[in-house]
């Protein structure tokens, strides 16, 4: 369980950091490990291979080394994440009255943030994550 534990909260600490900050210190938090289920499957695969043992075991046991169950229970994850970033950047740009332009300038310094927000289903977020040609 532990070592479920440290997974998890390595995958989920950009969001975590995200929930208890001001979107305008967003810049510095690094969203890279917030991958497609495919993704973290994959990486989570390979270090539960390479730790092998009991915690192999573990995960095997409790379905966690099914790929679909995986993606099942991180797409769940992630769609309860999801929304609140969203959802904390449109009242920041609405508090703060930031343009649509600036909000993807904003954004846009942010890489693995504009990544993410691309397959955002909200299509003011996806818009905004959506880079300019100018």
């Amino acid at each position: 369980m532990l070592i479920n534990n440290k997974l998890l909260k390595d995958a989920l600490q950009p969001f975590l950091d995200a929930f208890s900050t001001n979107v305008s210190s967003w810049g510095t938090i690094d969203f890279t490990d917030a991958k497609s289920s495919g993704a973290a499957y994959m990486l989570f695969k390979d270090q539960m291979e390479k730790r092998g043992g009991r915690g192999y075991r573990y995960a095997q046991r409790e379905g966690l080394m099914d790929p679909i169950a995986f993606k099942q229970k991180y797409d769940e994850r992630m769609n309860l994440m999801l929304p609140t970033i969203e959802e904390k950047l449109i009242s920041y740009q609405t508090m703060n009255r930031v343009s649509d332009k600036n909000m993807r300038k904003f954004i846009s310094k942010n890489p693995s943030l504009q990544r993410l927000l691309l397959n955002s289903q909200n299509p003011t977020i996806s818009n905004l994550a959506t880079p300019s040609r100018f």
